[in-house]
């Protein structure tokens, strides 16, 4: 009886855990911020994904732990772990994720700026170069023009 009670408190916590990270899921991705920025299609598209995410994870915790079997504690426990994450540290894993992301766009920016200017840096060239070579193109194909012209008076003498 002990043995089963102890597997059963294993089952609540591993449930509970995972409830506590769908929430750090759902707040990572942005869903609870209120910031629904972008169209309709969009946010139908992410919320779609985020359900399935969420229906998929509850189901690998549940089959991990509990071989599938649904009681009412392991959902008990997935909506306490993500009610007691939203009531404690939902908002140190908000501003963590902000900062992560002020940090991401300045580390792209430092990548992007020198490949910009390096792109700047031979654009007047590679403009010169590139009116040089249509100039002999033309030339060229105007030469060729001749040329037929050439042929088919040739051919139409005879």
């Amino acid at each position: 009886m002990e043995l089963m009670l102890k597997n059963e408190m294993y089952i609540f916590v591993g449930t509970f855990l995972g409830g506590v990270f769908l929430g750090m899921f759902s707040d990572i991705l942005g869903l609870s911020s209120g910031k629904k920025a972008g169209n309709v299609v969009f946010l139908g598209i992410r919320d779609i994904f985020f359900c399935l995410c969420m229906a998929t994870f509850s189901f690998i915790i549940i089959y991990m732990l509990n071989n599938g079997e649904l009681r009412w504690y392991e959902i008990t426990g997935i909506i306490m772990g993500v009610v007691l994450y939203t009531l404690t540290i939902k908002k140190y894993v908000i501003s963590a994720t902000e900062y992560v992301k002020k940090l991401l766009k300045k580390f792209i920016f430092l990548i992007i700026t020198p490949i910009i200017k390096i792109f700047k840096l031979f654009k007047v060239p590679y403009n010169k170069v590139k009116i040089i070579i249509k100039k002999v193109f033309k030339t060229v194909k105007y030469k060729q023009i001749l040329k037929i012209k050439q042929i088919k008076y040739i051919f139409k003498k005879i």
